[in-house]
């Protein structure tokens, strides 16, 4: 499954890049993230919470920064699993942020997720529509945490 946004903030480039790339600030922002720890140089941990039609699981992934680019660009490697191995997920992102103004910022981001097991027989459709509900919500705490610090 593929998923595509854009987004803008009203804050500066280099504060949106240092809000987003720091794990203790962004996961919050992330719906049903939980339990954020560093456990290297651009690599982090993170137990994710969700809810797929009837089925309510906790993720425990790994991110892995594999390219970094401040403060404009950087891309991740995710993988993880729901426990016992039912559900596994891997994904490859991308994430750019350029400066429209002074104060005006344009996040965009890629992201390309395969989900195997029993998750995985979801429909693309229920997927499509259980990750956009999460990315508004997402976008959403982003804006305000990133406010937050500027004030």
């Amino acid at each position: 499954m593929k998923f595509e946004n854009e987004f803008t903030v009203d804050a500066p480039q280099q504060a949106v890049w240092n809000f987003i790339t720091t794990p203790a600030k962004v996961g919050p922002c992330i719906p049903g993230c939980e339990d954020v720890d560093v456990v290297g140089p651009g690599k982090y941990r993170a137990a994710i919470k969700l809810q797929a039609g009837p089925i309510k699981t906790t993720f425990h992934v790994t991110v892995t920064t594999t390219e970094e680019r401040p403060p404009e660009f950087s891309t991740y490697v995710t993988q993880g699993d729901e426990g016992g191995r039912a559900s596994r997920l891997n994904a490859t992102s991308s994430l750019s942020i350029a400066a429209l103004e002074e104060n005006r910022t344009t996040v965009s981001y890629s992201s390309d997720i395969k989900i195997a097991g029993r998750l995985g027989k979801f429909s693309i459709g229920v997927m499509h529509k259980m990750a956009e509900k999460m990315n508004d919500k997402f976008i959403a705490a982003l804006r305000a945490g990133i406010a937050s610090e500027l004030n």
